[in-house]
Formats: C-alpha cells, sequence, structure tokens
C-alpha cells in the first residue's frame, strides 16, 4: 500500500473514531517461535493455528508467529509442519492486552500420524507485562470464598478495603475504573456517597477472567487517576454446557418462636441473615449456525437482612408519651404503653431482591468477527436500621430505592490480513435510581396529608413519641412513613461509549495501535421534600395570586437537572414566570436541562517486543467538557432582578485540553526473571455531583442568597490530575514459585474539596464551594509470591506496605472549616495521613485439592477424593482517626460543634483487621452429571475487628460521654433504663464500627 493511501487511511480512522464513543478490547495474542526439537533450528512455513477457530499464523524465516486479536480465554493451540509430528499444546490462556508467549519444539515424525499433547503451565513469569497486573480467571474465583468483583479484587495486592469501600494504591474511592466485555461500566457518578462505582453486578458464574491493573494503564485507558478493573465474561464454546447453582444459608434456619432469632439447624448464635442465590448458565453454538455460538447467565437472589452483630432489643412495658402544637396553636397530648421484644440476627424492616442476566453472541465470520451483548440487573432495597428508636415502629416503614442498570454492546473486528486488524466498539450504559415510600410511592400529596399520614396532626406538624426519662429520645409515630426523609427522588444516567483501533503488527516486534475514542453522557436529576408539599400547598391556596407555580414548588427544594418541578423530563432549560418576593412577575431560566459532559480521545502506542526488551510507548490526548453552562467570578455573583444569578455572569460550558505520556518498559533478564519500569500522567474529569448534581440551580440560589450553610456545586471545576511512576521486578524461584514486587510514587493535584470563597459584593454571605484545592502524595511498595499447585496445593500471598498522605481524604473533608471558620477559614496546606492510609494490608490464599484417587476407598468409592479447601486470609492495620477531648459536651448523641483534637490530623489508628474466610467443597460425578456440593463460611472464627469508632475513644461501643460528669448525673437521674438506650443508641444495637460476623452458607452446583 502506497504512504499516501496509508495516510488516508489512517486519518479516516481518526475522523471515524472522533464521532464514536469507549471501550476495552477484551483480547490478546500469541507469539512464540517453532523450532527443530533436535537441532533448534528454525521451521520456516510451519502452521500454528487455534483450534476450534479461524485464527492462526505462518511462522517466518527465523520460525517465528504471531496471532492477533485473539479474545481472552483457554485455548488449545495445533502446529504442523510437513515432516514433523502434530503438535496440540493446551491449556493456553489468552488475557486481556496482553501477550501470551508460547515456544514449540517439534520433533520429527517416525511413524505416520504421529502426535504430541502437552499441558501448557502459566508463566511464572509474564515477561510481557510493563505495570503491575494482576490476573485470576473464573475457575479459580469458582474456588474462592468470596463472590463478586469488588471482593475479588480486595484480595489482590494494592487493594484495600476500607469498611466496605476499596481504596488502589491509597486513592480516593471514585479513581477506580470499570469495564466489562469492553463497556465501561463505571458509574458517571455516585451521588456523594463516595462508596460503589460499579456499575453493574457480574454473576460470578459468567466469569472469565478478572484483571486488575493497580496503576500506570497504557495510552489505551484514560478518565481515571488510579486503578483498571477488566471483566471479561464468559462466551459460548464450541459444545453444548448447562450449569447452576443454589447458595442459602436461609434453608436451614430455624426458629423456635416468633420472638426468637434465626438460627442454622438451631445452632445458638449461629445466625441466618436470609442469603439466597440462585445461578443458570448455558451456552454453546446456535443450532444449525456452527459459526455462531451464545452463553448466558441468570441469577435471582434475595437477601433479607444485612450480616451484622444486631443483638436485637428488649424494654418491659414501659408508658410514652406524644405532645405537639397544631398551627392554631391547640396541643395534643397522649400517652401509650409499648414493650420490645426484638431478636438477635436479622435487621428488622429490611432486605434486598433482585435479578440479573449476562449474556453474548458471537458470530466468527472470518475475516469478520462480531460480538454483541449485554447485562441487566433490576433490584429492590429497602432500608434496614438498628437504631432502637426506629425499632418502636416496627415494621419499620422506611423509603424503598429500586435500582434499574443494563448495557449493551456490539463489537466488531475486521481482519485486513494476518497482520492489520481494526476494532469497532459501540456500547451504551444506563442506571436508573428511584427512592420513595413504599406505601404512597409518587402519590406525593399523600406524604404531608393526616388523612393518610398518622404521623402529622395537622399539615404542618409531626406527632412523635417521646422516651419518659429523656425528651431528646424521640420517634415517628408508629406506622408512619420516614418523615424525616425529603420523601422522593430519581436519578437516571446514560453513557453512550465506543473506540475505534486499528492495529498493526510491524514485523514482529512492533505492534503500533492507534485509536480514538468519545463519550456521550445525559444526567438526570430530580428530589424533592414531598413530606412538605401538604403544607405548601395550604399556604399557596391562602394567597394564590403571590405564585407561580414555579414559586409553589420552590421552597420543597427541587433537584431539578432534566426535570421539572413535577417530575417530567426535560431536555432544555425552561424559562418560567416567578413573583415571589419581587416587585411583579418576571421571567427566570432555571438551567434545568441535564448535565450532558462529553469525554474524548486520542492516542497512540506502539509495543515494542523484542527478546530482551520490551517497550510499551504511549500518548495519549483528552478531552473534557463539564458538560453545564459556567459561572463566572464566584466570588461577585451579583443577584439579576429576576432573583437569581445575573444572566450576564453565566458563560460556555467549560472544556479542558490535556494531553499525556505513558512509557513502561519490562526488561527480561532470564526466562525467569524481569524487571519493569513505568511512567504516566493521568486525568480525572470531576465528578458530576460536584459539578451541578448536589443542588441544581433552584437548590443553589436558595442556599447561595438564603445565608444558609451548604455546600455548592462549582460548573468551573477543572479535571484532577496525577503524576504516577512505577519500578519492579518478578523472579521465579525453581519450577513453581515466583516473586512479583513493585515500588510506586503518586503525586496527585487539582482534587476536589470544599472551600469557602468571601465575596467582593453585597449580596451573598462567604459561600462554600467544590474547588480543585487538594493535593497529595502516595509511596509504596506491593509484592505477590504465587505458588503454582505443588502437591496438591496452590497458594498465592500478598503484601503491600503504602503511606497516603494529603491536605484531604475526600470532598468534604473540610466542610467543618468552611462551615465554623467563616471570613478566614484555615485550610490546610500540609499533607497528613488521609483517612484511608492504611500502612499495611495483606492477604494469604491457600487452595488444597484431593486427586481421585486419594483417601482410602468405601464400598467401592473414595469420599476424600476430589476434595477441596480453600482458605482466605485478610488482614490490614487499622484505619488512622484524630483523637477528640471528651467533655460534658461531646455526647454523640445530643451532637456538638468544634471538637478540641488532641493529636495532629489523623495521628492516632484503630486495631489491627483480621478476617479468615473458607469453602470446603466435594466433587460428584453422576454419569453426565457433574456436582459440587460445599459449605462456605465467612469471618470463620467469629473476629470482632473494629472498623470505625468514635473520636473520642477510638471505640464503637462508647463514646466516652456517659463517663463524664455530665453522663453521670444523667445516668443517676434517669435510671438504667436510660443507660440501656444511650448505650443500643450509641452503638446501634451492637451493629456500628464492627467487621461482618460469622456467616455460614451452603452451595450446590451441576454442571452438564
Amino acid at each position: 500500500m502506497k504512504l499516501g493511501n496509508v495516510l488516508r487511511l489512517l486519518l479516516t480512522l481518526f475522523v471515524v473514531a472522533a464521532l464514536i464513543p469507549a471501550a476495552a478490547s477484551g483480547a490478546g495474542k500469541i507469539r512464540g517461535w517453532v523450532t527443530d526439537a533436535e537441532t533448534g533450528e528454525p521451521l520456516m512455513g510451519a502452521n500454528v493455528v487455534v483450534q476450534g477457530t479461524s485464527m492462526g499464523a505462518a511462522t517466518d524465516m527465523n520460525g517465528e508467529y504471531v496471532i492477533l486479536n485473539v479474545p481472552v480465554g483457554k485455548y488449545v493451540l495445533v502446529s504442523s509442519y510437513m515432516g514433523f509430528q502434530r503438535m496440540e499444546v493446551s491449556n493456553i490462556i489468552v488475557n486481556d492486552g496482553t501477550t501470551t508467549f508460547r515456544d514449540l519444539k517439534m520433533a520429527k515424525t517416525v511413524l505416520q500420524g504421529q502426535q504430541v499433547s502437552i499441558v501448557a503451565e502459566k508463566p511464572l513469569v509474564d515477561k510481557a507485562q510493563t505495570n503491575e497486573v494482576h490476573v485470576l480467571r473464573g475457575e479459580e474465583i469458582a474456588q474462592m470464598p468470596v463472590r463478586g468483583v469488588n471482593a475479588v479484587i480486595s484480595t489482590m495486592a494494592g487493594v484495600i478495603n476500607d469498611n466496605g469501600v476499596l481504596h488502589v494504591r491509597g486513592g480516593r474511592a471514585d479513581e477506580t475504573g470499570y469495564y466489562m466485555d469492553g463497556v465501561n461500566v463505571t458509574k458517571m457518578t455516585d451521588g456523594g456517597t463516595a462508596e460503589q462505582f460499579l456499575g453493574v453486578s457480574v454473576i460470578n458464574n459468567a466469569i472469565e477472567e478478572v484483571q486488575m491493573q493497580t496503576g500506570n494503564f497504557g495510552a489505551e485507558y484514560g478518565g481515571k487517576l488510579g486503578g483498571l478493573t477488566a471483566v471479561t465474561t464468559k462466551s459460548g464454546g464450541s459444545k453444548y454446557s448447562l450449569t447452576g447453582e443454589v447458595i442459602s444459608d436461609d434453608f436451614w434456619a430455624l426458629q423456635k418462636d416468633a420472638n426468637s432469632p434465626y438460627q442454622i439447624l438451631g445452632i445458638d448464635k449461629l445466625y441466618s441473615f436470609g442469603y439466597n442465590d440462585y445461578v443458570l448458565t448455558a451456552g454453546g453454538p446456535v443450532p444449525f449456525m456452527k459459526n455462531i455460538r451464545f452463553f448466558a447467565a441468570g441469577q435471582s437472589y434475595n437477601r433479607l437482612s444485612q450480616a451484622t452483630w444486631f443483638e436485637g432489643f428488649q424494654q418491659d412495658p414501659i408508658e410514652v408519651l406524644s405532645n405537639a402544637n397544631t398551627s392554631e396553636g391547640t396541643k395534643v397530648n397522649l400517652t401509650d404503653t409499648i414493650a420490645i421484644n426484638i431478636p438477635a440476627g436479622r435487621l428488622p424492616g429490611g432486605g434486598t431482591y433482585g435479578n440479573m442476566a449476562n449474556g453474548n453472541l458471537t458470530f466468527d465470520f472470518k475475516p469478520f468477527r462480531v460480538k454483541v451483548g449485554g447485562s441487566y440487573q433490576k433490584e429492590r432495597q429497602t432500608g434496614e436500621t438498628a437504631n432502637p428508636l426506629a425499632l418502636l415502629t416496627t415494621p419499620v416503614r422506611s423509603n424503598v430505592t429500586y435500582i434499574t442498570n443494563y448495557t449493551g454492546y456490539l463489537n466488531l473486528t475486521h481482519t485486513i490480513d494476518p497482520t492489520a486488524f481494526y476494532t469497532l466498539n459501540l456500547s451504551m450504559f444506563n442506571e436508573f435510581n428511584e427512592s420513595k415510600d413504599p406505601v404512597f410511592g409518587t402519590d406525593w400529596a399523600k406524604y404531608g396529608d393526616p388523612a393518610y399520614n398518622p404521623a402529622l396532626v395537622d399539615t404542618s406538624l409531626e406527632r412523635q413519641w417521646y422516651l419518659p426519662f429523656d425528651d431528646s429520645m424521640n420517634w415517628d409515630f408508629p406506622g408512619t412513613p420516614n418523615t424525616g426523609n425529603n420523601g422522593y427522588s430519581k436519578r437516571d444516567q446514560t453513557r453512550m461509549t465506543g473506540k475505534l483501533d486499528f492495529t498493526k503488527q510491524f514485523g514482529k516486534a512492533h505492534e503500533v495501535k492507534l485509536g480514538g475514542e468519545f463519550q456521550m453522557q445525559k444526567i438526570r436529576w430530580f428530589s424533592f421534600q414531598a413530606f412538605n408539599l401538604a403544607a405548601r400547598m395550604a399556604q399557596v391556596a391562602k394567597d394564590p395570586n403571590s405564585y407561580t407555580d414555579y414559586d409553589a414548588y420552590k421552597a420543597l427544594f427541587p433537584r431539578m437537572i432534566g426535570y421539572d418541578w413535577l417530575g417530567n423530563e426535560v431536555d432544555e432549560d425552561q424559562i418560567v414566570a416567578t413573583k415571589l418576593g419581587l416587585p411583579g412577575e418576571t421571567s427566570i431560566n432555571i438551567r434545568n436541562a441535564p448535565m450532558e459532559p462529553k469525554i474524548g480521545a486520542f492516542y497512540l502506542q506502539d509495543k515494542i517486543e523484542m527478546r530482551d526488551l520490551i517497550i510499551s510507548a504511549g500518548l495519549r490526548y483528552d478531552y473534557f467538557d463539564n458538560g453545564v453552562a459556567s459561572m463566572a467570578n464566584l466570588d461577585s455573583l451579583v443577584k439579576g432582578s429576576n432573583g437569581g444569578i445575573d444572566e450576564s455572569l453565566f458563560g460556555e460550558k467549560k472544556t479542558y485540553h490535556f494531553v499525556s505520556p505513558r512509557l513502561g518498559f519490562s526488561f527480561p533478564v532470564t526466562d525467569k526473571s524481569t524487571f519493569h519500569a513505568t511512567f504516566g500522567k493521568y486525568y480525572q474529569a470531576p465528578d458530576p455531583f460536584e459539578v451541578w448534581g448536589s443542588r441544581g440551580y433552584t437548590n443553589l440560589l436558595y442556599f447561595l442568597y438564603g445565608g444558609y450553610f451548604a455546600p455548592l456545586p462549582n460548573p468551573n471545576l477543572k479535571p484532577e490530575k496525577q503524576t504516577s511512576y512505577e519500578f519492579g521486578f518478578q523472579m521465579g524461584f525453581g519450577s513453581n514459585a515466583a516473586l512479583d514486587v513493585t515500588a510506586f510514587y503518586k503525586d496527585t493535584r487539582d482534587l476536589l474539596q470544599r472551600y469557602l470563597i468571601v465575596p467582593r459584593v453585597l449580596d451573598y454571605r462567604p459561600a462554600t464551594w467544590t474547588a480543585n484545592t487538594d493535593f497529595g502524595t502516595i509511596k509504596g511498595l506491593s509484592a505477590t509470591f504465587n505458588l503454582r499447585r505443588t502437591a496438591r496445593v496452590q497458594s498465592t500471598v500478598n503484601y503491600t506496605y503504602s503511606v497516603a498522605q494529603g491536605t484531604g481524604s475526600s470532598v468534604s473533608s473540610h466542610n467543618d472549616i468552611a462551615w465554623q471558620e467563616n471570613e478566614t477559614p484555615s485550610f490546610p496546606k500540609v499533607i497528613a495521613s488521609l483517612d484511608y492510609d492504611i500502612r499495611h494490608k495483606g492477604s494469604i490464599l491457600l487452595d488444597f485439592r484431593t486427586l481421585d484417587e486419594d483417601g482410602p476407598a468405601v464400598l467401592g468409592m473414595r469420599p476424600l477424593g476430589r476434595v477441596g479447601l480453600n482458605l482466605a486470609f485478610n488482614f490490614h492495620s487499622g484505619s488512622p482517626y484524630t483523637p477528640i477531648a471528651v467533655t460534658d459536651a461531646t455526647s454523640e448523641f445530643y451532637g456538638f460543634n468544634a471538637p478540641a483534637p488532641l493529636t495532629s490530623m489523623n495521628a492516632a489508628t484503630l486495631p489491627w483487621f483480621y478476617q479468615l474466610d473458607a469453602k470446603l467443597d466435594k466433587d460428584i460425578t453422576v454419569g453426565p452429571l457433574k456436582l459440587n456440593a460445599y459449605i462456605w463460611a465467612i469471618n470463620l472464627l467469629g473476629t470482632k475487628s473494629i472498623v470505625s469508632g468514635y473520636r473520642g475513644t477510638g471505640r464503637p461501643d462508647t463514646d466516652g460521654w456517659l463517663q463524664t460528669d455530665a453522663g453521670k448525673t444523667a445516668a443517676a437521674l434517669n435510671g438504667p433504663d436510660y443507660v440501656k438506650w444511650y448505650k443500643a443508641w450509641i452503638t446501634q444495637c451492637g451493629t456500628f464500627g464492627l467487621q461482618e460476623p460469622r456467616q455460614v452458607r451452603f452451595g450446590l452446583k451441576f454442571e452438564l
């Protein structure tokens, strides 16, 4: 092909890439040398094919072959050459984005039809890796005593699980990206909770591979500062398969009576929490279409309670009071007698129920290969509580949350010739989240109507019960909805993503990849105080001429992003009438169009693979668009005549452009040792929640000009950035063990944090905005030791030492400073330990498996044969916290401001965390049916490690107030019932601040 044609082709690919959205490839390549086993001479023209596929290559004059774009999976490699024995090598594992090296030494033919069959072992040292990568395959995951992607990667080096929140190499929770089958399934925003960013649930039985890059990934990927998790689901094979699994701790739960706990087989304090999973998978060729294969997996599940150390709560009959004043001043007084007897174990009032599916179709029509697939999940969550005050209203009536998410993708690969191909990925991700009262639902008028809500005296007043010994202990009238909740909310986030790559192998050394990607996002958000709607409408009815429709609702704090004040979808900003508090009616732009952030990139990457050196060099260009109009001069937001911000202060959406180099080296010293080093710059778009989603325009106006403290969104936010370095080595020991050690250093800048900006105009008081003010450094060392199965034992041991320091642990770390230090706030300028600066973390994974012939024979069977025991021991040092002085005024129950720290920030740490999980299983074969029965124990030893505590004591069972003079006086005055209730509230009936309790589940799998 002429140079001009090549340039035109590359330019066309770039243009098309700019119009199409991002995903991961889900493929690797196989490379090696074919030689004469006797002489070592290269065999030119030998055929090497991947059995059962159309993929293959012929060796060159040096005996070298390269097979490009091999989907993730396990294969049989077949080589043939005239005059030599045909060779089959099974167990060839291809991982996402990596090169599998496999040399083939062929022997001369003595008898016609001779064949050599070899079972390959996974290489102990992967010389193709230039950064730290951890991979677990589906069969390994199936044996582990954990389920779920996050639980799996929590066992890997560099990943900290801090009370359910994942931090990779000391980064914030939102710095890790997630891909499934090439689809970016990272949530665009988690709604400000900073806890869970994996947007879908992947069925454990559908996983082919989980790959975790803990840092310094190549130029092909962007948008995140920290780790990259890529999940590949299974594809259909050449033969039909049908599998199923049932897991439960509920089938064997026994309850003596209605006031007794659910206990497994009646064993004392071995509680059943109502855990049930039902899974079915199927795969194989589509009938009468040998080139089309399918795979499908479905799961139904329910969780009747969270697993906690809930101690239950009992209260002998006691007289309680209720008093309130109506809006007309009439006093309402009621008394009642209550008694409580809630057993330990399951939390009352909650539960999670859901269904999910993963599936795909693979079309192999050489030179085209197409894979289409997706996932679906629908879940219903009901709020649970261990607050003893709420237990009085059993059954607890909390808001119910419905979560629906789905993905869909198309992956098209066209092989132009054996050295070149292009891949087009198109995908979509959506999550819809809705929270509402389980009875009233979207009938918002009933939330605040006394005719439907018995907690209300009238539309202006709640009725509550009070304990006789302390009126600070109060709760809603029994059997009513959660009146303290905003009532209703919904969030809809969609990402259209895709990627176009062109890959060309130049010779055998250079694999050049040129690509472009683009993301189009749309985020809608609606919430308002439905509970206050009736009272508001009663107020409007008294003077209807003073209100427009918008005015009637804006006092209910409506968050309108992509919705109007009635929750109807809109696609553009609305100009509406307003007159409340103004001389006359005017119009206002309420800026309620959906957020539409855009992210695009181009990249060029060259992977240079020589025998003694591997280089991965790349350059990435990123484009970020915040998706909402910017605001000029946050310190001078002059108020317009319509009560909003002066329209002249709004500008175009903020856009940013960055170029980031990525460079990695791998130096294979021997076939059992290699050094690797990487350097890279990374950028991450700001969370849309902080850009606009936390308030929306109407609420921003209320808090800005109303003078109330509330963190405000900032549409001018810049992307966060990081410079990262990594150096390490891999070394094999003998034929069965290897050690991988990596040192890392990260410099982070422009991280999001609350910041007080003092205005230069008189229109408003100092306001707290989200700003790019935080910075920090993370450094550490991780080590992973792998032992191949030796004498029936296989093991992985890893350890990570890291120091994570910065000026803030999360975007809300300095809310107290912004709130209390008005005009002259003193924000940190020197780094200190972050909340998740967990210095030591380790895991020991041990798998023991017996063979068919092991153990004594009993009636012709060997009951101890094909038995497996998998142990996972996880440990880490405690989380940091800042001790405070315990005084008469520092009761967590009564609330307090401005605690007095006793040390510098996060100078103290909680105790170490330990947990041992175990899974004991037995394989049984009955004709064509393969069965696997198992017992799975979480926290087998029942340890009570502290994962969070009160700052005054560092413990979860006391805040120290009862030991103060004020606490002793209150205890003496109010008696033992008061002390019991206070302790139950502080500990949430034993559930606060402790790891999960012991759980035992039984499972049965089948395979046909």
